[in-house]
């Protein structure tokens, strides 16, 4: 897994919670996971084809949700209703759009698959490998980042510049 295909996906993050707390966020230490999985209340999950191929999931408590809820809609949020779930939802098209340009900007061609806020925990997500665990902890609450790439594309190319060389 390489460095600069992760990179992406939690600068596209950086990014949006920054424009929208006026903060940056502090990442924890990193990890590993088996496999892909929302192990949090709320969950915005990604996946993303083309030069990269990665599922990615935004995972955070019901408090954090509401909070961010709040932050976009600038009203208080007390429960996870229907105004509060949209907001994640608009959340989660900004997200997947700032890391798509992010990816973009590194020199990686690919594209949203699908997006979408998933509600509870255990969700397994299909995924090629293991999955790089990113937690950030920011003024609204803790997020954390479930990144899970292959890429195959990567190597398809080179295969098919060394064969044409």
């Amino acid at each position: 897994m390489r460095v600069e295909c992760l990179d992406p996906f939690v600068s596209g993050l950086y990014s949006v919670f920054a424009a929208l707390t006026q903060d940056s966020p502090e990442r924890g230490p990193l990890s590993i996971r088996d496999v892909c999985v929302a192990t949090q209340q709320v969950t915005i999950a990604l996946s993303v084809s083309g030069e990269i191929r990665a599922n990615v999931l935004y995972g955070m408590s019901l408090v954090t949700a509401q909070k961010v809820a709040f932050e976009l809609i600038g009203q208080p949020v007390k429960e996870m209703d229907e105004r509060a779930w949209s907001a994640m939802d608009e959340l989660s098209k900004i997200l997947a759009k700032r890391c798509i340009d992010y990816a973009d900007k590194s020199g990686f061609k690919c594209r949203i698959d699908s997006v979408s806020v998933l509600q509870g925990r255990g969700t397994d997500v299909a995924s090629g490998g293991p999955a790089l665990i990113v937690p950030l902890s920011t003024r609204l609450g803790r997020i954390v980042i479930d990144i899970s790439i292959e890429e195959p594309a990567l190597s398809e190319q080179s295969e098919a510049a060394a064969r044409a060389a």
